[in-house]
C-alpha cells in the first residue's frame, strides 16, 4: 500500500487541488464568510497539534488542519482570481465603449485569411472619459500586409466592441467558450482592415522578446539549410514547438498513430535533451561538488531549451517537472519521484490554478505517472532474455505504461484510440531521438556553412522517414477507433480501476479485488445504461450553424441527417457542431445524408414527398420561397412542426392558410433580415416560435412526447 508520510507534497497537492477544481466547478456559489471560518478552523488545527496538544494519539490533527487549510485556500485563491472577482474586468463594464486599447500579449499565429492576437486590455471609452479595464480578449484581424507586421507588445487600437465568447450552440459540442475561460479569456472580436490601428508599443518582457528573437532566428535557420515543405513544418513543431505551418493531413496522421506528443514540443523533447546532456556530462558523476556544478548545468540547459521554444506551456510544464527531480536526486532523494512530480504540480497551480483544467496539463502528468508507475510491472510480465529484444519490449511497455496512463482522459476529450500506438512509438522514439539530436546540432553550428548543410540534408531525410512511417501507420486497418465515449464519472472510475489493479499487481494484495470488481460493476452498469438510452432514442434534431440548414432524424443508433447539398459533407460542420451530438448518441460519423431540396425520400423510418415530410407518427413541413404550400385539398392542413429557412420572406398569412402546426421552428439558415419580419409577425400573432439561431439547437425528443 501507499505510504502517503513519504509522498509529502502528494499530501499537500491533493486538498489543494480538490479546492480548485471546486471553486471551478461552482464558481461565485460558495458562502465566503464560512470559507473564512474553516481557512481559520484548520490553521487552529495546526498550531494547537503543533504548539498546545502533545499527545500521540491526537497526531493526526495537525494532518487534518493543513488539508482543511489547503482545501479552504483552493477554494478562496481560485475564486480571488475568476474574472467575476475582479470589479474592474470588462464583464463588468456594463455599456459598450467607442474605442478600447489592448497590448498584444503572445506571438501573433498567421492563418489563412486572419492573425489571430491574444491581447490584455488596458484601457477603454469614449469622448468623455477614460476607464482602465482588464481582459484577456481573443482578436482575429482581416490579414494584409499590416496586420502581418504585428509583433508581441504591440499596442493596438480599435473601436468594435469585444463579443463574450458565446456557449455551445448545439448539444453536446466542444465548449470553446470553456476552453477559453480556463486561459482566463471570455471575449472575442473580429477586426476588419479599418476597425484598428498601431498604437505605439506597450511593455514586452525581455525574456519573452529575446525567446521570440531566437525561435525566429532559428526557424529561418531551418529553412536555409534545406529543410522545406512537410519536414519544415514537422522539424519547427518537434524542435521549436511552433506549429503554425503544420497542415491538417500531418495532424490528422499523428493522432490516428497515437504520436501527438512528438508533435508537441513537451515532456519527451525535454526529456530527450535531458537525456542526452546528462550522458555528454557523465564525467561529472564523481564527487558532491562536481554533481552540484553538473546539475546546475543540467537546469541551466534545460530552461534555455525552453527559451528557445518559446516559454510555451508544455515545455515549461515539462522544465519544472525535471527540475524538481534533478534537484531531489541532488538532495539524496532519487527514489521519490512521485514526491517531486506532485512538487512541481504543486507550484505550477500557486501560480495558476486554472492550470487544472488544461488539457495538457493533465495528460503530461498522467502519462509520466502511467510511466513511473506501471512501465515496470508491465516489463515484468515477459522476461526476455536476449538483450536486445528485451529492449525493444522495454520501449514497447513504456509506451503501453503511458497510453494506459492517459487513455481515460484522452477518450474523454478526444473520442478515440490510436490500436497502433505501440507500433509507432517503437519507431518514433528512437527516430524523434535522431531528429532532435540532429536538429539541435544543426542550429547550434548554422553559421559553418559546409556542416549545416550537410546536417540540414541529414535532419530532412530523419523527418521525411518520420512523416512515411506516420502515413503507413495511418493507412493500417482499423488504426484509429473512433466515436467512443467516457463522460467524467466513468473516465474517473477507470483511474480509480487501473490503481486498484497496480496495488494488487504490485503488493500481491486480495482487499483491492472486491472494490475493483464493485468499480466494474458500476463501469458496466453505466454503459449499459446508456446504450439501452441511446437504443432507444427517437429525436429530431435543428441544429444552430449560421447560414445553414442542417437536421438530424434519429432512431435507436441509426440516423438520417438533411441539409443543403453544399454543405452535405463538410468536414468543419460535422467535425466541431455535430460529432460531439453523435458520439454522445453512440450513432455512426458517416450517416445517410439527403438534401433539402431533394423532392422525394423514402426510408424506413423518414418519408420525404415535397415539402412535407413524415418521422415515425409525426408530420413535419418545409417552408420555403413563397409557393411554400404543397396543394391541399381542404383546409389548414394539421401538422405537427414546420420549420421555416432559407431565403423566405415573412407571409406568415399564407403559412397560416396552409398549415395548422403545434410547433414552429426558424433554422440557421434565414437571413437576419427575414428572421426579424419572421418574429415580429409571430409576436404579434401571439405564436409561439423557436428560433434556433437566437436559442441554439432545437431537440424535439419525441420518446418523450409521445408518452
Amino acid at each position: 500500500m501507499w505510504n502517503l508520510h513519504k509522498h509529502p507534497f502528494l499530501r499537500l497537492l491533493l486538498p489543494y487541488a480538490i479546492g480548485i477544481w471546486l471553486a471551478i466547478q461552482w464558481p461565485g456559489n460558495l458562502n465566503s464568510v464560512l470559507l473564512w471560518v474553516l481557512l481559520g478552523m484548520g490553521l487552529l488545527m495546526m498550531l494547537s497539534a503543533r504548539f498546545l496538544i502533545v499527545s500521540y494519539r491526537f497526531r493526526w490533527l495537525f494532518g487534518f488542519g493543513l488539508s482543511l487549510f489547503l482545501f479552504v485556500f483552493g477554494l478562496v485563491y481560485t475564486n480571488s482570481r475568476a474574472a467575476d472577482s475582479n470589479p474592474r474586468h470588462l464583464l463588468h463594464a456594463g455599456h459598450d465603449y467607442s474605442f478600447y486599447l489592448i497590448r498584444i500579449t503572445d506571438p501573433p499565429e498567421a492563418r489563412e485569411n486572419t492573425i489571430k492576437l491574444i491581447g490584455e486590455l488596458q484601457a477603454a471609452g469614449d469622448s468623455l472619459s477614460i476607464k482602465a479595464l482588464h481582459a484577456q480578449i481573443m482578436v482575429y484581424v482581416q490579414r494584409n500586409p499590416e496586420s502581418e507586421q504585428l509583433q508581441y507588445g504591440d499596442l493596438i487600437m480599435f473601436s468594435k466592441a469585444p463579443e463574450v465568447v458565446p456557449a455551445p450552440q448545439n448539444p453536446h459540442q466542444f465548449d470553446y467558450r470553456k476552453h477559453l475561460a480556463t486561459k482566463g479569456i471570455y471575449h472575442q472580436v473580429f477586426l476588419r482592415e479599418k476597425d484598428w490601428k498601431l498604437n505605439g508599443k506597450g511593455y514586452s518582457n525581455p525574456v519573452y522578446v529575446l525567446a521570440y528573437k531566437l525561435r525566429n532566428h532559428l526557424l529561418a535557420s531551418l529553412q536555409r539549410n534545406g529543410i522545406e515543405g512537410d519536414e519544415y513544418a514537422v522539424a519547427s513543431a518537434i524542435l521549436l514547438g511552433y506549429d503554425d505551418h503544420l497542415p491538417r493531413h500531418l495532424r490528422k496522421g499523428y493522432a490516428a498513430a497515437g504520436a501527438m506528443h512528438v508533435l508537441c514540443v513537451s515532456g519527451l523533447h525535454v526529456g530527450i535533451i535531458f537525456i542526452l546532456l546528462n550522458f555528454l556530462l557523465g564525467f561529472l558523476n564523481k564527487g558532491r561538488k562536481a554533481k552540484t556544478f553538473k546539475t546546475i548545468l543540467l537546469l541551466l540547459s534545460i530552461w534555455f531549451y525552453a527559451l528557445l521554444t518559446g516559454l510555451s506551456p508544455s515545455v515549461n510544464r515539462a522544465s519544472v517537472m525535471i527540475s524538481f527531480v534533478l534537484l531531489a536526486q541532488l538532495l539524496n532523494r532519487k527514489g521519490n519521484i512521485i514526491n517531486s512530480l506532485s512538487a512541481s504540480a504543486l507550484l505550477l497551480l500557486v501560480a495558476n490554478p486554472y492550470t487544472l483544467l488544461h488539457i495538457g496539463f493533465q495528460l503530461s502528468y498522467t502519462a509520466v505517472l502511467g510511466i513511473v508507475l506501471l512501465q515496470k510491472p508491465i516489463h515484468n510480465i515477459f522476461y526476455i532474455k536476449n538483450k536486445h529484444l528485451d529492449k525493444l519490449w522495454e520501449i514497447t511497455a513504456l509506451s503501453f505504461a503511458a497510453q494506459l496512463g492517459t487513455t481515460p482522459l484522452a477518450v474523454y476529450y478526444f473520442n478515440q484510440f490510436p490500436m497502433y500506438f505501440w507500433l509507432s512509438n517503437l519507431f518514433l522514439v528512437p527516430l524523434s531521438f535522431a531528429v532532435i539530436v540532429a536538429g539541435m546540432s544543426l542550429l547550434m553550428i548554422s553559421f559553418v556553412p559546409f556542416l549545416s548543410k550537410l546536417l540540414g540534408l541529414a535532419t530532412s531525410g530523419l523527418l521525411f522517414v518520420l512523416n512515411t512511417i506516420i502515413q503507413w501507420i495511418e493507412s493500417l486497418p482499423i488504426s484509429t477507433l473512433q466515436g467512443l465515449y467516457l463522460n467524467p464519472a466513468e473516465a474517473l472510475l477507470m483511474y480509480v480501476l487501473i490503481g486498484l489493479a497496480l496495488l494488487h499487481i504490485n503488493n500481491g494484495l486480495r482487499k483491492p479485488v472486491i472494490p475493483g470488481l464493485l468499480v466494474l460493476l458500476l463501469l458496466v452498469s453505466s454503459f449499459g445504461w446508456r446504450t439501452t438510452q441511446n437504443n432507444g432514442a427517437h429525436k429530431f434534431i435543428v441544429y444552430s450553424i449560421p447560414n445553414k440548414a442542417v437536421y438530424d432524424f434519429i432512431h435507436g443508433r441509426e440516423h438520417i441527417v438533411m441539409a443543403d447539398s453544399s454543405d452535405m459533407y463538410n468536414e468543419f460542420i460535422t467535425g466541431f457542431n455535430l460529432e460531439g451530438n453523435w458520439t454522445r448518441h453512440g450513432l455512426s460519423r458517416s450517416p445517410a445524408y439527403f438534401g433539402v431540396e431533394d423532392k422525394l425520400l423514402q426510408h424506413p423510418f423518414v418519408y420525404k414527398n415535397g415539402l412535407l415530410l413524415a418521422f415515425g407518427q409525426y408530420k413535419m413541413a418545409l417552408w420555403r420561397g413563397r409557393n411554400a404550400c404543397q396543394s391541399l385539398t381542404e383546409g389548414p392542413y394539421a401538422i405537427d412542426l414546420v420549420i421555416i429557412g432559407g431565403n423566405t420572406r415573412e407571409n406568415l398569412e399564407s403559412l397560416l392558410q396552409c398549415y395548422d402546426f403545434k410547433q414552429l421552428v426558424i433554422d440557421s439558415s434565414m437571413p437576419r433580415w427575414h428572421r426579424q419580419a419572421w418574429t415580429t409577425a409571430l409576436e404579434n400573432k401571439n405564436i409561439p416560435y423557436y428560433d434556433v439561431s437566437q436559442n441554439g439547437a432545437f431537440v424535439w425528443d419525441l420518446k418523450a412526447a409521445h408518452k
